[in-house]
């Protein structure tokens, strides 16, 4: 593992054995790859324990093949193949979420904010990344849209909120969409 790190600037893919003998125990090994190389999708190989694969799928990876499959070298091109398009799709995703005007929103159960985008910070006046693991203290109803009004951003600021319910991380969550409506509102005082 710690010579992988010399490796891994350019890497597509990185296979990673949870039994090496230099590697901290199981997920571990896992977790810290992924600290130095969080851009590099990862296929763990693992023993016998297939549970051992999804948790790793859980905590970052892309996919995992056991053991006794890595000789099978058709299977292995496949998930190979399959896990850099995965992290390519994931990557573009973020990437069109992160450059949207509109703010989007990820809350859990209790309606804490799980993921936020950036404009999502400036809409609701907090530093970025400082939203999330917070409350979100407006009123939200799966199918619903509403508009509220934000007081704590540099300046009073509408916004028309919708909402839906989608599993995220096979959890059950609630997606919010914002978008700034505070000029069209002035336009109407106007009128």
């Amino acid at each position: 593992l710690a010579e992988a790190r010399g490796f891994t600037a350019n890497a597509d893919i990185a296979l990673l054995d949870l039994g090496l003998p230099d590697a901290a125990a199981g997920l571990d090994a896992l977790d810290q790859f992924l600290k130095f190389a969080p851009n590099v999708p990862v296929v763990v190989i693992t023993g016998a324990d297939p549970e051992l694969g999804i948790h790793a799928i859980k905590a970052g990876a892309q996919d995992y093949v056991e053991k006794r499959d890595v000789p099978n070298a058709a299977m292995l091109q496949k998930t190979i193949r399959f896990a850099i398009e995965r992290a390519r799709l994931h990557a573009l995703a973020r990437t069109i979420i992160n450059a949207a005007p509109n703010a989007v929103l990820v809350l859990d159960d209790e309606h804490r904010v799980i993921f936020a985008n950036p404009p999502a910070a400036r809409f609701f006046g907090q530093a970025d990344g400082a939203i999330v693991g917070r409350p979100f203290e407006y009123p939200v109803a799966a199918g619903q849209t509403s508009e509220v009004v934000v007081s704590s951003a540099p300046e009073t600021t509408w916004l028309s909120i919708s909402s839906t319910a989608i599993a995220w991380e096979h959890v059950a969550a609630t997606l919010i969409m914002a978008r700034d409506i505070t000029e069209r509102k002035r336009a109407l005082d106007l009128e």
